[in-house]
């Protein structure tokens, strides 16, 4: 694995010299009273939420986001091997779920294409806040259709709110997992607060129980009559034998005659071409201007050089797909308070800058090459009406220029401007809680024809400007009964542009083993949702559920074509009538002992269905010749897509249930997490069924009395059982299930 030793010793040593001057350098921490200060619209979203911090995070953090929140209730991810790894909210994800830093979305490849890793550290969060539902879309705009996640860094430390000096030093290491080294200082030096970090982690490929494919890619019965499971297997078949019984054709190919091919190496106990390594940094300033405003900057660097499990393309030698991306970003800030303001609270505004180059290589041939650069700005006001009713008002503005290379190139130069104006508004009497928002967008794409872009021969191929103006609404009531029971329902109208993939990508998109092709005349999708929640609280014991619902029109998505083209099957990006419902039910009950600890004890379960909206009765059949009937409107395109795409949405993640136990007694903690995934059978058209199995997870932390208070050694145990575990939402799951049995021990040395 590369690494950028130049840039590593230029922040090891800037990280010095920070740490040496912080030590003699201090400056007064400011307190503000008298006004509460401004918190993130995640937090203040009335909606489905959940905030992981403290003990909690730190027991779930893993490598990549996806990882860490993928035993969440209505959470899952789409796993792309350790290294790529992106959060599914509620059966959905990709272009429907936002990543944001401190509030600011993350514009980054991930949400086009699975392989991609989220350029977000984990280990960096002081919190991870996930709004699940499409009331998300108010603040982020309508890719939160399903939900978005916020991680609150404090990179740009917020001297006039909750900061306080600090060091960490972090270490990590053990079998069948990543080795990690990580080092964070808070401080202050001549006037400024200083927040620097540093991760080094590399991981080598991973092993798994078994062999790394699924059974399905050994079975010549399954095999033989469905190309685009052979592809997802990687495999190709010696010649098959086919006889007509009288009424349909049948394999008849002798057994010694049933050969499989299987493209790679073939690995039993590990996944070949799946290791990674990733140096991560981050230095942010701060400096109070007066007693109620400040400002501050952070600049970040992430290189990672990873290898990407499954796809193998055949030539002279076997070549796999190996990514190798730089992201680097400017954050700047500045906040303003208005002390003297009766219903004025504060003003703060945003500038981000980022750029992240992603060269993906096949063997060592440059397969694709994306330049994506970024430029955000959003004021946001932030107000109390009479009787302290806050709200705030916000103006996001952002431009986007994405540039493409390389002989498999899939995306074209596209050139994104987006403007949007969003409100909130909330409304306290008695028991009720009412709020209400609003959010108007403009997004233009501008694709570049004259580039050497080369379109292939879909829909993507009819590449043209687009311009969409989107309106959505929410409002959400919670009515509290009783002082330990509460109700809520939300109803949200939302619209969401077509993403630059969904209607320009065109040609094969090999880490996917799918040619893709897009739709440029695809039109926004509109979801009307609604979802109702309570809450009952007695004592220690605590017992959630929510129910949602929601109508999507237009629904984008990428079908079937029923073809395969060079090896992959062709997909590409439609849109038709599509419903996404589901639920989640979680419990929790602390028990506080004398001798023994405190134990808490949780459980949930969650369900999702995505399946298309069809309005006809199925009687329609444009090939029966004998008693042609004229179709009504739109009953034709149903009979193709019950054809091509059948009675589910791909890739929709199973049914689950979940219990934990988390027990603290003095310096020693112990938690244990055990997941079970139902097998999923609600399949799309030639989608194969998915088995059930189990997660086991632990973690243990131990504070000797020779650390400082809040330093401690822990290990963590991850798939204790070694079970052969296949998401059924991961394009990977027939090439690599997820790691086999991790274990792995650590300090954490904080003052």
């Amino acid at each position: 694995m590369k690494q950028k030793l130049s840039a590593l010793a230029l922040l090891v040593s800037g990280f010095s010299a920070v740490a040496q001057a912080a030590a003699t350098d201090d400056i007064e921490k400011l307190e503000i009273t008298g006004k509460r200060l401004p918190s993130a619209a995640s937090e203040k979203l009335q909606a489905n939420k959940l905030e992981l911090d403290g003990q909690l995070l730190d027991q779930l953090k893993q490598q990549t986001l996806g990882a860490t929140l993928a035993n969440q209730p209505g959470v899952t991810s789409n796993f792309f091997g350790n290294s790529a790894s992106r959060p599914v909210i509620r059966g959905l994800g990709g272009q429907r779920v936002v990543i944001g830093i401190n509030g600011v979305p993350v514009r980054d490849m991930s949400a086009a294409s699975d392989d991609q890793l989220v350029p977000v550290e984990p280990f960096f969060a002081r919190t991870i806040r996930v709004v699940k539902g499409a009331a998300a879309v108010i603040p982020f705009g309508g890719e939160a259709m399903a939900g978005a996640v916020d991680v609150d860094d404090n990179r740009i430390p917020d001297i006039l709110g909750d900061w306080a000096p600090s060091e960490r030093f972090e270490a990590e290491a053990g079998m069948n997992a990543a080795s990690s080294i990580m080092g964070q200082i808070s401080d202050t030096y001549a006037g400024f607060a200083v927040n620097a970090a540093l991760q080094i982690r590399d991981q080598s490929d991973y092993h798994v129980p078994g062999q790394a494919k699924a059974s399905d890619c050994y079975n010549w019965e399954q095999l033989v009559g469905d190309s685009r499971l052979a592809s997802r297997c990687q495999v190709t078949l010696s010649s098959p034998v086919w006889e007509y019984d009288g009424s349909a054709w049948v394999d008849a190919t002798p057994l010694e005659d049933q050969q499989i091919t299987h493209l790679g190496q073939q690995s039993r106990g590990k996944v070949n071409n799946s290791g990674s390594s990733t140096i991560n940094m981050m230095l942010g300033l701060s400096k109070a201007i007066s007693d109620n405003q400040y400002m501050g900057m952070a600049v970040s660097l992430l290189d990672t050089d990873r290898d990407i499990p499954g796809y193998i393309r055949r030539g002279a030698t076997d070549s796999a797909v190996n990514i190798q991306s730089t992201v680097s970003r400017i954050d700047t800030k500045h906040q303003y308070l208005f002390t003297q303001s009766a219903w004025l609270n504060a003003v703060d505004t945003s500038l981000t800058y980022s750029q992240q180059q992603d060269e993906e290589y096949l063997g060592y041939q440059l397969a694709n090459s994306f330049k994506l650069s970024t430029l955000q700005f959003a004021p946001r006001l932030t107000y109390t009406l009479l009787n302290a009713q806050p709200g705030e008002l916000t103006l996001q503005a952002e431009r986007q220029d994405l540039r493409s290379d390389g002989d498999d190139n899939y995306l074209p130069p596209v050139e994104t401007n987006k403007y949007a104006l969003y409100w909130l508004q909330n409304i306290e009497w008695q028991q009720f809680m009412l709020q209400l928002g609003g959010r108007y967008d403009q997004i233009r794409y501008d694709v570049d024809l004259d580039s050497d872009y080369h379109f292939g021969s879909g829909q993507g191929a009819n590449a043209r400007d687009r311009h969409f103006d989107l309106q959505s609404v929410n409002a959400s009531l919670q009515w509290q009964l009783t002082d330990f029971w509460w109700v809520s329902a939300s109803y949200t109208n939302a619209d969401r542009a077509p993403s630059v993939s969904e209607l320009y990508a065109s040609n094969a998109h090999y880490a996917l083993m799918i040619e893709e092709q897009g739709n440029a005349e695809l039109q926004h999708e509109n979801n009307e949702s609604l979802e109702y929640a309570t809450q009952l609280s007695l004592g220690e014991f605590t017992l959630a559920a929510s129910w949602y619902e929601n109508q999507y029109d237009d629904f984008i998505y990428l079908g079937n074509t029923g073809i395969s083209r060079g090896g992959v099957a062709v997909q590409e990006w439609r849109q038709a009538d599509t419903l996404n419902k589901g639920f989640e039910i979680t419990a929790e009950y602390q028990w506080q002992t004398e001798n023994l600890g405190h134990f808490t004890f949780s459980g949930f379960v969650d369900g999702v269905e995505n399946k298309p909206r069809y309005h006809y009765d199925n009687s329609y059949d444009p090939f029966d010749f004998s008693n042609p009937v004229e179709p009504r409107p739109g009953e034709e395109e149903e009979y193709f897509r019950r054809k091509l795409d059948g009675e589910s949405m791909p890739r929709v993640p199973a049914d689950r249930h979940g219990l934990g136990v988390h027990w603290q007694y003095q310096q020693a903690s112990l938690a244990i997490n055990y997941l079970h995934y139902d097998k999923q059978q609600d399949l799309a058209q030639y989608e194969q069924p998915s088995a059930s199995y189990n997660m086991v997870n632990l973690y243990a932390t131990w504070q000797p009395a020779w650390l400082p208070s809040e330093s401690r050694l822990f290990a963590r145990v991850n798939n204790l059982t070694d079970a052969d575990a296949r998401p059924h939402q991961s394009f990977l799951r027939f090439l690599t299930p997820l790691s086999g049995r991790s274990v792995s021990v650590g300090f954490s040395y904080i003052l």
